[in-house]
């Protein structure tokens, strides 16, 4: 086994609410001698053809990936997809009914902002999403830019958290939805970076639900997090994932390339995924 391979199976382009496109992305992982990667932006497949596309120039291998938003109560959990059918019709159009309601959610926190006295136009926030459904990052970001705050933490912590003046909820799927949403066209779901959650006790739920694997590597996961998270995942008999959740420069550096993830773990995620395709095939 080569342990010098590597993975980064949590990044955002210009599709959801990161600043790269997925060309750049790749690039990237290519410097860093990233050998296989997913493009898991917010509840879009929009970036994955042109991630193949220059994975298959620079021989980088391209999984398909997502991270889906969903609830479990009043708890907003992150779900990851991957390995499944990213062309498939109908979560195509529910992609795009997610898409629909991101954009509307969007209309109303500038309002609320511009009701709060904030000099914020859909206009400042919709040129950082370019051709990407816009999200509450792009506003942060926009918040930024016109100087009102210093960082997006402090847009969040201000204004776009729950129970801050201008936040909006959003259209909720629930956990289980969002699971089998992402089984029944082949995919792997997976808890994202379950270390910035805090509801451990969440997870005996989820895998109710058909929960199949642990973020364990995150750049935001402490050591001891990480090896807390490998435990969980043998007494629930998940699979372990890992990823760098870069967002470009949008949440002030690149993050991809920071912490070396090892290969090994995409041979267990996809035997989940080719055990899923059995049970779908067999129906």
């Amino acid at each position: 086994m080569n342990t010098d391979k590597a993975i980064d199976l949590h990044l955002h382009t210009l599709a959801s609410d990161g600043t790269s496109t997925a060309t750049e992305v790749v690039e990237r992982a290519r410097h860093f001698r990233i050998d296989a990667i997913a493009m898991t932006d917010h509840d879009s497949v929009e970036s994955i053809d042109e991630a193949r596309w220059m994975g298959e120039k620079l021989g980088i291998e391209i999984i398909s990936g997502i991270e889906l938003s969903a609830y479990h109560g009043e708890s907003e959990l992150h779900i990851l997809g991957y390995f499944f059918d990213d062309k498939d019709l109908e979560f195509c159009k529910a992609l795009k009914k997610f898409c629909e309601e991101r954009e509307k959610r969007i209309h109303q926190i500038v309002e609320k902002l511009t009701k709060a006295g904030v000099r914020i136009t859909l206009e400042d926030v919709t040129k950082l999403s370019g051709e990407g459904a816009p999200g509450r990052l792009h506003v942060a970001r926009a918040l930024v830019e016109k100087r009102i705050v210093t960082d997006t933490r402090e847009a969040f912590r201000r204004f776009l958290s729950y129970g801050k003046p201008a936040y909006v909820e959003k259209e909720k799927i629930s956990t289980q939805e969002a699971i089998q949403m992402l089984k029944v066209i082949g995919g792997v779901p997976v808890l994202a970076h379950p270390g910035l959650l805090h509801r451990d006790d969440l997870i005996p739920q989820l895998v109710r639900e058909g929960l199949m694997g642990l973020e364990v590597y995150h750049t935001e996961h402490s050591q001891n997090a990480i090896e807390h998270y490998k435990e969980l995942t043998q007494v629930h008999r998940l699979v372990m994932t890992g990823g760098s959740d870069c967002h470009g420069e949008a949440k002030g550096k690149f993050l991809i390339g920071k912490n070396r993830i090892p290969y090994h773990l995409l041979e267990p995620l996809r035997k989940a995924h080719e055990s899923i395709m059995k049970i779908q095939t067999s129906k």
